[in-house]
């Protein structure tokens, strides 16, 4: 029986094994593309500290290489989201665990803080 599992399973095994690989390219892609422009921005403070680099022209290419790193830094968001373990509800929002009072016998939810609103005066002088 096992055999025949292996034999039916085998595309996709080999499937999710493609696109493991393809995933542990791009991530090293997305490392080395990160790597090169830290050490651009680096080349760059130097040779605005040196003179060789004008103000203006160091300000032009400083943002170039900001507004890359800013869309490499969002690319590799996108990945970082995908990531995540199969069947796992982190986009749904905790809900809040059930105390007992001391009897054990009802279960109590926490008390909610007091909204900032409250304790503010209105601008008449009295108490919201």
């Amino acid at each position: 029986m096992f055999i025949l599992d292996d034999i039916v399973l085998a595309p996709i095994k080999g499937l999710q094994w493609i696109a493991r690989e393809i995933d542990k390219a791009a991530q090293a892609e997305l490392e080395q593309e990160s790597e090169d422009l830290t050490r651009e921005l680096t080349r760059l403070y130097m040779l605005l500290e040196t003179g060789r680099l004008s103000e203006e022209e160091f300000e032009v290419r400083e943002a170039e290489l900001l507004e890359r790193m800013d869309a490499l830094a969002a690319r590799g968001g996108e990945t970082e989201r995908a990531d995540g373990p199969v069947g796992s509800d982190a986009t749904e929002p905790a809900t809040p665990v059930a105390a007992t009072d001391e009897g054990g016998d009802a279960p109590t939810l926490p008390a909610a803080a007091p909204s900032p609103a409250a304790a503010t005066p209105s601008p008449s002088g009295a108490a919201t």
